[in-house]
């Protein structure tokens, strides 16, 4: 159940970003067409979200049994299959601020930078796509999934390392501020290593919401 929910606040919040964003840039442009300017308030937006879910994980400090948490530890051993003993994790105010921090503010950087990049690559100073012909924009592709590759291996490092509520909070930060890098990167270059630093840390963010949540 734990799983789920995390998973449902994050399709959650892929759903409502790209809404929102749609909303901030149509705002921004008046009555015409967007320009490349008119999205980066947006993606702004969306990263000083993600840094306030950062700022609410570091505020409650990592996970600790006491008290009520290890009655309720001891409760859902003695009745594992029991949906009314799973739903008391939903009164743990530490697990929700985890689901908004981790999740629902985290979705929508995750389908904001998804939308938003190849609109990036043909921006002149980019030129990674000119009309219909690949000026480099299938390289960015292929180097975004080597580092993903690169990222899951990395990710085995932490794994079952009972990593801190400072590590969590680290990673949202990094991978906010690499999607929001994205957005402002003056020229293909400066997008490349963006990029690049944004998969890596999306595979992080993909253990941090289910893999850290579940230890």
């Amino acid at each position: 159940l734990s799983n789920a929910l995390m998973m449902t606040a994050l399709g959650a919040g892929s759903i409502a970003g790209p809404l929102i964003g749609r909303l901030l840039v149509h705002w921004l442009a008046g009555n015409g067409t967007p320009v490349p300017g008119d999205f980066g308030p947006a993606l702004a937006v969306f990263a000083s979200l993600s840094l306030l879910g950062a700022g609410l994980i570091l505020i409650l400090g990592e996970y600790r049994f006491s008290g009520e948490g290890a009655r309720l530890e001891s409760r859902v051993a003695q009745k594992a299959g029991a949906l009314r003993e799973s739903l008391a994790l939903l009164r743990y105010p530490k697990y929700i601020v985890l689901v908004i921090a981790l999740s629902l503010l985290g979705g929508p950087v995750f389908q904001a930078t998804n939308v938003y990049r190849p609109y990036r690559a043909r921006d002149p100073q980019i030129g990674l796509i000119v009309g219909a012909q690949d000026h480099g924009w299938a390289a960015l592709e292929v180097t975004g999934y080597v580092m993903q590759l690169l990222g899951g291996l990395l990710v085995g490092f932490l794994a079952g390392k009972k990593a801190s509520g400072w590590t969590a909070a680290l990673l949202l930060g990094c991978f906010s501020l690499f999607g929001l890098g994205i957005g402002l990167a003056p020229n293909a270059v400066m997008l490349f290593a963006f990029s690049a630093l944004f998969e890596v840390a999306r595979q992080f963010m993909r253990w941090v919401q289910t893999g850290y949540v579940s230890e």
